[in-house]
C-alpha cells in the first residue's frame, strides 16, 4: 500500500519534496519486488496540484511509469488533490492498468478542468 505520493515537477515547498517522490517510489518498488504482492493499492493523491490540466497530465504520466511497473495488479482511490479532468484521469488509469477502487463523486476543479 502506498499513499499521498504528491509527485510534481516543482521545487520543494515546506515539508513537501515533490521531485523526490520518484526516488522514494523506486525504493518502495525494490521492497515490493522482494515481497511480490498480488496487488498494490495507492490511496490517493498520486500527484500534486498544478496550475493547469496539462501540467497535471504530465505529472500523472511520469509517476504512472513508475507506479505501473510495480508487481501485481494496481488499484487506485481518488484523493483530495486528484481533481483535474477526471475523464482524462480515468483514461490514464486505464492505459496503465490501474483500477479505480472507490465510488467517487467528482467536484469541479478550481482551475477549470472537467
Amino acid at each position: 500500500m502506498v499513499t499521498d505520493l504528491h509527485y510534481a515537477d516543482k521545487p520543494p515547498a515546506g515539508s513537501r519534496h515533490y521531485r523526490e517522490t520518484l526516488a522514494k517510489l523506486e525504493e518502495a518498488a525494490e521492497q515490493f519486488q522482494k515481497n511480490n504482492p498480488d496487488f498494490v493499492v495507492e490511496l490517493g493523491d498520486l500527484i500534486d496540484a498544478a496550475d493547469s490540466v496539462d501540467a497535471e497530465k504530465r505529472y500523472l504520466a511520469t509517476i504512472n511509469k513508475e507506479f505501473a511497473a510495480l508487481p501485481g495488479d494496481k488499484h487506485y482511490a481518488f484523493g483530495s488533490v486528484d481533481r483535474f479532468g477526471h475523464l482524462a484521469l480515468l483514461s490514464m488509469f486505464s492505459r496503465y492498468g490501474l483500477k479505480n477502487t472507490a465510488k467517487t463523486r467528482f467536484r469541479k476543479p478550481s482551475h477549470g478542468g472537467l
